[in-house]
């Protein structure tokens, strides 16, 4: 049954619980890498749609979940982020002269993983209490659901706030918005510009599936710009990690040769970051204010499936609480 207008947030938190429930036994249990990537993203959406519902709902009323989540995160980030660093060094394509200061950090990578998952599985307790607290989403679904149906006006407001919110910060790092740069209090932090970027992100996917005509083309350049910082600060963790590295193996010390080449690694990194951000600064300043202007107009309107985001693909599989809808039109 194709889903009412009504429901479109409803059903976006269903399908992240959905992933939550599918992911996170592989993350936690066997450190699957997709596993661990997919469960993260969710318990992102499931942040961003639940603050949006929190506005309706009241602030607290979903404080045990927003509470699990953050738990996920923290322990699913560090995993993430080593997945991502050993990914990225493996693949690092450099000359022959750099290939044992590659071969070095890639060890040093594996084996902090290793450790990182070994203290994780210690500490671990069982992925069904870590999963609890999100059946209580059922009986909740089931109270706000009528408070919803003015909803869709909050949801484009909420996407034009952190559109221009984003913009501003966005000219003052491309250089396209002068006045903004000297009227800032604060130097542009390029780190909460990516997370603003990504809040930005999920909620152009929420508005999307609550049925806000986003067209594709710009979701996509928007994704495009996105990514473009998320390789930026691959490139700088990267760097940093392989600093930090360095000094904690006191590499200096024990093997000046390979010292001096990881230290041109991280020089390298440092090299890819800036080209990355270069890229962020480029497709801004050509196609920026265009995405700023199509949210501008924005209005609340009936969903067609040529107009769906994509989200990345989450087979769906609900072992639904006994307290659960039993309503033949919930999604399966």
């Amino acid at each position: 049954m194709a889903a009412k207008v009504k429901d479109g947030v409803l059903l976006y938190v269903d399908e992240q619980i959905d992933a939550l429930r599918q992911h996170v036994p592989a993350a936690l249990t066997q450190f699957d890498e997709k596993g661990v990537h997919q469960a993260r993203v969710a318990t992102r959406r499931l942040k961003a749609a639940l603050d949006l519902l929190a506005e309706p709902a009241g602030a607290e009323a979903f404080g045990p979940l927003n509470r699990a989540g953050r738990k996920l995160r923290r322990l699913l980030g560090p995993l993430r982020d080593a997945d991502v660093m050993i990914k990225n060094a493996e693949a690092y394509v450099a000359a022959d002269r750099h290939k044992p200061a590659l071969a070095w950090l890639t060890g040093v990578l594996r084996a902090d993983r290793d450790r990182l998952r070994g203290q994780d599985a210690k500490k671990a307790k069982p992925v069904d209490k870590r999963l609890k607290p999100f059946d209580a989403w059922w009986s909740q679904r089931r109270a706000i659901e009528p408070q919803l149906a003015g909803i869709e006006p909050a949801i484009v407001a909420r996407l034009a706030a952190q559109a221009e919110a984003f913009a501003r910060d966005a000219d003052a790092l491309a250089g396209a918005g002068l006045d903004a740069v000297a009227a800032r209090p604060t130097p542009l932090d390029v780190h909460d510009l990516r997370i603003d970027g990504k809040a930005l992100r999920y909620t152009f996917e929420l508005a999307q599936a609550h049925g806000v005509n986003v067209p594709k083309r710009v979701f996509k350049s928007f994704k495009a710009m996105q990514e473009a910082l998320g390789e930026w600060h691959d490139f700088v963790v990267l760097a940093e990690t392989t600093a930090r590295c360095w000094t904690d193996k006191q590499l200096a010390l024990h093997d000046p040769s390979l010292a001096e080449g990881v230290l041109g690694l991280v020089k390298l990194f440092l090299k890819d970051a800036t080209k990355a951000l270069g890229t962020f600064k480029s497709r801004w300043k050509r196609s920026g204010h265009g995405v700023l202007e199509v949210v501008a107009r924005l209005q609340p309107t009936a969903p067609s499936p040529a107009a769906a985001v994509v989200i990345e693909p989450q087979t769906v599989l609900r072992p639904l609480p006994l307290d659960a809808p039993s309503d033949p039109a919930e999604p399966a």
